[in-house]
Formats: C-alpha cells, sequence, structure tokens
C-alpha cells in the first residue's frame, strides 16, 4: 500500500483522489480509501479510539484486504487516519453499523475525543438563512446583505482575482450601482462563477444605455442594467440579431442572489441532487420543506429558486415537467428530505 503518514493533512490533487462525499475511492495505486466525515447518519462513526461504524456498503474487496481510512474536514483534504481492515458485518438497526472497520494502529484517547466532539458540534449557521428572512419589503441594502452572508459561509476564501481587486478601488468602479460593485468585490476574494460568466471589471462597457454584466456560457445570451440607477432592473437577450431586451428581474440587488444561488448549486457544491423530471405535485410537496425564496422568477426562463433548512436551489420547466436542481454545505439537510428524493436519478450525499 501507499505509505501515508498518519494524522497528515493531503489534497484531493496529492491524493489523486475525489473526496468531495463520505465513502470509498480507488486510489491512484489501486487500493481503496474510505474518506468518512463522522457527521450525518451515513457519515461513519468512532465509538472508540480504534473502531469505525460505516453504515453503508463497500466493495468486496474492501472485506479482504486493508484500506486507507482517511477523514474529511475540508472540501479539498482529508486528513489520513490510518490503515484499517474489516471486522465483520453487522445492521445498523441492531448494530448501528453495517461494516465494522479496526484501525490498525488506534488514535490516542485525547485525539478520538476530540474529533468525536467536532463531528457532534451544531452545525454552522445555514448560508441562505439570510436570503429565507426576505420579504417584499425588504430594501435593497437587505438584498445585499443576504449576498453577502451567502457568499461568506458557502465559500472559503481562495486566490484574489487581482485584476478585479485593481478595478474595485478605481474611481469609475465607484459609479457601478451598489449591488454590483459589492459582488465584484466578493469574487475578486473567491471563484463564484463556473457556469455562465461574470464580466471582467476591464470589460464592463455602457453601450446604448446597457451594461452587460453577465454572459452565458456559450455566449446564447446576456444579461444587462442601466448603470445610471440605484437598483434598477435586469434585462436579458438572445445572441440573434436584433433580439430585443427583455426585463429578467425588478431589481438587480434580488438578481444578483439568485445568479450566486444558480452559481453555486451548479458549481460550488459539497453535496447535490438533480432531477429533469420532476412533476408539479412533486415540486409542490419539496416546496413545503424547501420553500420559495421571496424573489420573482426570471421571467425569460420562468426559473424559480427556493431554500430553507441548509438547502438552496431551482427549478426550471421542462415541458410539463421540472429540472430541480438542489445543493447543500452539509450532508444532513439532505438527510431530512431523502423520503421526497431518493429516486432520483443523480444523488450526491
Amino acid at each position: 500500500m501507499t505509505a501515508f503518514v498518519p494524522l497528515t493533512e493531503y489534497s484531493s490533487r496529492e491524493l489523486r483522489a475525489g473526496i468531495g462525499l463520505d465513502g470509498p475511492c480507488l486510489m491512484h495505486d489501486g487500493t481503496f480509501g474510505l474518506f468518512v466525515s463522522l457527521r450525518g447518519k451515513d457519515g461513519g462513526a468512532m465509538p472508540s479510539p480504534s473502531e469505525l461504524h460505516w453504515r453503508r456498503d463497500v466493495p468486496t474487496r474492501m472485506r479482504v484486504e486493508p484500506i486507507h481510512l482517511f477523514l474529511r474536514r475540508h472540501e479539498d483534504s482529508a486528513l489520513y487516519l490510518g490503515n484499517a481492515s474489516f471486522v465483520r458485518a453487522g445492521s445498523p438497526g441492531r448494530d448501528g453499523f453495517k461494516i465494522l472497520f479496526r484501525l490498525s494502529e488506534p488514535l490516542s484517547e485525547a485525539f478520538w475525543r476530540e474529533l468525536v466532539s467536532a463531528a457532534n458540534a451544531p452545525p454552522p449557521p445555514a448560508p441562505e438563512e439570510p436570503i429565507v428572512a426576505l420579504t417584499a419589503q425588504s430594501t435593497m441594502a437587505d438584498r445585499v446583505n443576504a449576498m453577502e452572508v451567502f457568499v461568506e459561509r458557502w465559500y472559503a476564501p481562495g486566490t484574489a482575482d487581482t485584476a478585479n481587486v485593481d478595478a474595485s478601488e478605481r474611481t469609475e468602479f465607484e459609479r457601478l450601482p451598489e449591488p454590483l460593485r459589492r459582488l465584484y468585490r466578493l469574487a475578486a476574494k473567491r471563484q463564484l462563477f463556473g457556469q455562465n460568466r461574470l464580466v471582467g471589471a476591464d470589460d464592463l462597457v455602457v453601450k446604448d444605455g446597457k451594461l452587460t454584466f453577465y454572459v452565458e456560457n456559450q455566449g446564447v445570451c446576456e444579461w444587462a442594467i442601466d448603470p445610471s440607477e440605484a437598483d434598477p432592473p435586469v434585462f436579458v437577450r438572445g445572441n440573434a440579431f436584433g433580439d430585443p431586451w427583455i426585463e429578467e428581474a425588478t431589481t438587480l440587488s434580488g438578481f444578483l442572489i439568485q445568479m450566486v444561488i444558480y452559481e453555486a448549486v451548479l458549481c460550488f457544491a459539497p453535496f447535490r441532487a438533480t432531477n429533469d423530471g420532476v412533476s408539479a405535485s412533486e415540486l409542490r410537496k419539496l416546496k413545503r420543506k424547501i420553500s420559495s425564496l421571496a424573489l420573482p422568477a426570471w421571467a425569460w426562463s420562468k426559473m424559480q429558486f427556493f431554500g430553507k433548512n441548509g438547502i438552496v436551489g431551482f427549478a426550471l420547466p421542462n415541458t410539463d415537467l421540472f429540472q430541480v436542481e438542489l445543493a447543500a454545505r452539509e450532508r444532513a439537510p439532505f438527510e431530512a428530505i431523502e423520503d421526497l428524493i431518493s429516486d432520483w436519478p443523480d444523488l450526491g450525499f
């Protein structure tokens, strides 16, 4: 087996393995790793410094060969706990596990207690909490603050985009409407866009009274505002010659909230669930648990946004059905709605 150093943090790049979810992973040398978080009903549990209770099944080879046991503590890194081996199978209802693994070298009592305490600590505040609290009477300042809190809770600060940082300090940048100016400052510290493109700060140009700031990834459409207003409506148009501008959202601040949720769900979600064949009745049941946000649906695409209890998402009409995309920072919110989505074709939690 590859020689990993116990109690050392390894990045996904160093491991050459995807570590976004709990569960088995085939390592680059052909051995198996098991990534656990110790949080949530299927995240694994450590009742002692040497034992791991795993509630799901594993490939047959993991019952007969030693495995590498990793603790996921961050999105892109994992702590190596050591080599472990299958001991016996059990019943989750009776024993609390389906598979019992044992570490070849037990953890220290103090470190084991530290891991268990961290796993059982209250979850962090839900990123969408201030967005869910918005109402039709909320102000632009309320919406901008909710957007900032969501971004700060959903993303860890990453490498700054120096061009946007520099641009955001220039005098002409200050003439942008405040919601857009604040978004650019958030985007300068984190990668917020992976699906569509935020126009670079140096490329913001007013043409025929419209400032285009967001472009679909294949150039199918673009979104723009009248930058002379404090919180202007957002307009969208297709890329065909002569396509007119159509009002997409009544306020820029509300649209930006939806925009960052859309990008987070599609590109930056540790846990996800997707189904492009959700009926209207199924969507109504789902929205009893994850209610619609107090922001109008996008006018052109009819995309509606919702969020609550640690989950955000959107629904897009798909003939007589809906394409629904959901995302969360933690596994537990999805466990709470598992009965509604257990048969979805694409589950990542």
